[in-house]
């Protein structure tokens, strides 16, 4: 049996690459290993960071001019209506909640854009941390 921590310090067996799963992904792409998906599949949040977009052209002119092609210089400068928006920048400011099944009441609630969602511990009037919503109100 092979000795891996040997053959790991052998010449051109290990790299070094930034703590980034998109870079280790790109680096394997570059290098030719794997079939093209994703060596570090994304998580749910960076796969729907990655994926939900808007065309630039659903924004009104004034969005586009004072918001996009400021604020994103590099990137929208020069986009046409078709160019990709992700409805998010950051993987992280993503908040999935899974309930219930599909149906009527089925929603996504997107904000105005750069909003984060705030959490605060519910406490009680004894100051103690309230363990459910009805918790709470009986307080």
């Amino acid at each position: 049996m092979t000795n891996l921590a040997a053959l790991l310090k052998a010449q051109g067996a290990s790299l070094e690459a930034e703590d980034d799963f998109d870079q280790i992904n790109k680096l394997c792409f570059e290098r030719g290993w794997g079939d093209g998906l994703p060596i570090v599949p994304p998580t749910a949040k960076r796969f729907l960071q990655q994926h939900a977009t808007l065309p630039l052209g659903k924004f009104s002119k004034e969005n586009i001019e004072r918001r996009f092609r400021v604020t994103f210089k590099v990137k929208y400068a020069m986009a046409g209506p078709d160019a990709p928006v992700p409805v998010v920048q950051h993987a992280e400011d993503f908040i999935i909640a899974v309930i219930g099944g599909a149906g009527k009441h089925s929603a996504f609630i997107p904000t105005f854009g750069a909003t984060k969602a705030v959490t605060r511990a519910l406490k009680r009037k004894d100051g103690q941390l309230a363990m459910s919503v009805e918790e709470f109100r009986l307080s």
